[in-house]
């Protein structure tokens, strides 16, 4: 096969697309110095290249050089065109490299039955003969037939690999791929059967979790497990845990504590404990995927896993892709079963967001604090996309819920997300100069983080809005009814603003440091000085530290 002498040459530019009459040459430079090159041009060429290698590819020789092209065909087409070149590769006079290359490429086809027929084909003859003699390349090429079943093949290959115990990943693989067309729901309905209940486990932002455990009150008998977890106990149907509107994640507590390896996952999800919950509370089959502390991806420990199991406890099957459950090891070892397949209700109502809106559990919280009354008029002065505003509404109907904000587009977000609640109020205005009448409820979680580096201004407009917000709220205070006015908020700046807020009038009732999500902030909650008592607050808010006591930190 010849080579256009200026192939080579043209082959070095980054921007050369060879055209088919380059095939040929590029194909004859498949077995030497320019191997790669070559095989990275064949994948630039432009349209029509099963066709081209179709003539071909009969005439090269060089068994490296046949499967090279066929995997530089697999990168750009694996469709009706291509695959008539991979299956003829099948064939038992084909070298077993150029074989082993087809496999690969026709394991990445969309499943068909003719596709799942030649690979069972070579599968059976290879198990009759040279694999079974120990031939290395032919056990290389049965492994990758294995696998290339494992994801294109069906009933039959399922049953073929039956036994095998090399088979496993791709037997894993057609298990999932024969339950994935039944739908399968968790059944929040129901209630433990056990009388004792069963252990739960809530994670939260650090920071929340007293609020959280307030929240969720004795019914779930609720203690602080460690940062960012709280333990709790279901005695109820499991929608239950949707009244609580401060945590992040929850399921249910294999482990409170292990080595968190695979072995201690295995035991965890095989446990009497873990069959009670998947066979009470799911609908169709149970199917779990694996969440590694920080995230990652062990992919070896996650087989593991999944083969022990599959193997002492069939009816939990490992799927990532169409999980019914996860189960979520934590930086301490601790292991939890979460439901996935359900619908959380809580915060649907957010149909739109802006920048540096509010994480809707922060939200919640500082509603929690701010303990809304149908006496209370609210207002956000920086609205954002009007969450605050609608989880006031949750916690308590006030009577008007005023929200303001300088953007516009975050105004007609918030509109958008309080569609239908009562006594809304949205007005364009800056925060530190708008006087919106009858206030006696302040609430807010002003734009920070990466937003106040990049507008220099706020951190001054923000000790100018503490100092009207105590204006504001000393002008809407009724003496004759038992509201009591108070500014609910996180400060990006606790130390400077406790200063700033104790200057203007305010005395602080309550203080907490919390995880913004890379950041950290502070809850507060203000009143005036001069009133005659305290505003009814939550369980969990304490009287705060004084200036002086809170020097060393934020708390």
């Amino acid at each position: 096969m010849k080579t256009r002498p200026d192939l080579r040459d043209r082959l070095a530019s980054s921007g050369f697309t060879p055209s088919l009459r380059d095939v040929p040459g590029l194909l004859a430079l498949l077995d030497g110095d320019l191997a790669d090159a070559a095989e990275k041009g064949l994948t630039r060429v432009e349209k029509g290249l099963a066709g081209a290698l179709s003539k071909a590819l009969p005439n090269v020789e060089a068994p490296m050089a046949r499967a090279r092209a066929l995997r530089a065909l697999g990168r750009v087409d694996r469709g009706a065109d291509a695959q008539p070149l991979f299956l003829a590769a099948l064939g038992p006079d084909a070298p077993p490299r150029v074989r082993r290359e087809a496999v690969v490429q026709l394991g990445k086809c969309e499943a068909s039955e003719a596709i799942e027929g030649a690979l069972l084909d070579v599968y059976t003859e290879l198990g009759a003969s040279e694999a079974a003699a120990g031939d290395a390349a032919a056990v290389a090429l049965r492994r990758a037939v294995v696998e290339a079943l494992g994801k294109v093949g069906g009933a039959r290959a399922r049953a073929a690999l039956a036994g095998n115990p090399d088979a496993g990943k791709a037997s894993l693989r057609l298990d999932r791929a024969q339950v994935r067309s039944e739908a399968a729901t968790i059944l929040v309905e129901r209630a433990p059967e056990e009388r004792e209940g069963l252990p739960l486990q809530f994670t939260c932002r650090k920071g929340l979790e007293p609020l959280l455990v307030d929240e969720l009150g004795p019914a779930f008998q609720a203690k602080i497990l460690g940062p960012c977890r709280v333990g709790a106990v279901l005695t109820q149907p499991l929608r239950a845990v949707f009244a609580s509107r401060l945590w992040t994640d929850v399921g249910f507590l294999l482990a409170g504590s292990s080595a968190g390896d695979d072995e201690a996952v295995s035991t965890a999800l095989t446990s009497e404990l873990a069959r009670t919950v998947v066979k009470r509370f799911t609908k169709g089959p149970a199917r779990f995927r694996l969440g590694w502390p920080g995230g990652v991806h062990r992919r070896a420990a996650t087989y593991a896993v999944a083969e022990a199991v599959r193997a002492a406890f069939p009816e939990l099957l490992n799927d990532p892709r169409e999980a019914t459950w996860e189960a979520i090891v934590g930086d301490r070892g601790d292991i939890m079963l979460a439901p996935r397949a359900w619908e959380d209700p809580r915060f649907v109502y957010r149909a739109l967001d802006v920048p540096a809106s509010s994480h809707p559990t922060i939200a919640a919280a500082l509603a929690w604090l701010a303990l809304p009354t149908a006496e209370d008029v609210v207002w956000d002065p920086f609205a954002g996309a009007g969450t605050e505003l609608f989880e006031c509404a949750k916690r308590g109907s006030p009577q008007r819920l005023i929200g303001s904000d300088k953007d516009a587009a975050a105004l007609e977000a918030a509109r958008r997300n309080l569609h239908g609640v009562r006594g809304v109020e949205l007005t364009r205005g800056d925060a530190a100069t708008l006087s919106p009448t009858g206030v006696t409820c302040i609430i807010t979680n002003p734009p920070m983080g990466r937003r106040v580096e990049r507008h220099a201004g706020l951190a001054d407009a923000l000790t100018d809005f503490i100092r009207h917000a105590h204006d504001v709220l000393s002008a809407g205070r009724d003496e004759e009814t038992s509201v009591y006015s108070r500014l609910v908020w996180c400060s990006p700046s606790p130390r400077k603003h406790r200063g700033v807020a104790e200057a203007a009038g305010f005395r602080l009732v309550f203080a907490r440091a919390l995880d913004m999500g890379g950041f950290e902030a502070e809850l507060q909650v203000w009143r005036a000085r001069n009133q005659a008592r305290p505003p009814v607050t939550r369980t969990v808010p304490r009287e705060a530290p004084s200036r002086a006591e809170s020097r060393g930190g934020s708390r």
